[in-house]
């Protein structure tokens, strides 16, 4: 097949894998990249309760507040600790995302409160210890990507 200058100058579809001519679903990737955020979320804070429940703080090596805030009192709510409520939260993510909901109709709605808890807990963080753990950080983010690919 010969190439003509006109065929360089062509608009590509934003869809077709280069060389393969095979077209993306653009929905199959933003599903695929949520599912994969909600199962990073659900291990960082299974991670986080498993730690809790056996008393101990895990290594922080990027930021330095760990310990301060996973003894603090926002730690948990009624002696439950945060982080089980984030696994929960991620897990209920990945069920939805799984079923088939369409158009994802509760997702929506669990994402915004998922990001408005994130906000709060940033705010606590930053604004009240003056400390930061980077497994709560990490949660933080990944809930505020749910935004970029969803609610945005």
């Amino acid at each position: 097949m010969k190439l003509t200058k006109n065929d360089a100058y062509k608009k590509r579809d934003p869809t077709e894998v280069p060389l393969s001519g095979k077209k993306v679903d653009n929905k199959i990737i933003i599903k695929i990249t949520l599912l994969l955020l909600s199962l990073a979320g659900f291990f960082d804070a299974a991670y986080l309760t498993i730690l809790h429940y056996k008393n101990a703080i895990p290594p922080c090596s990027i930021a330095l507040g760990c310990e301060t805030v996973l003894r603090s009192q926002f730690s948990t709510i009624l002696d439950i600790p945060v982080g089980l409520f984030g696994a929960f939260y991620f897990l209920f993510l990945i069920f939805l995302i799984l079923s088939n909901i369409k158009p994802f109709r509760y997702f929506k709605f669990f994402v915004f409160f998922g990001v408005l808890a994130s906000a709060y807990f940033f705010y606590t963080q930053a604004f009240i210890l003056h400390a930061f753990c980077q497994y709560c950080l990490l949660s933080e983010i990944n809930s505020r990507q749910f935004c970029n690919f969803y609610l945005v």
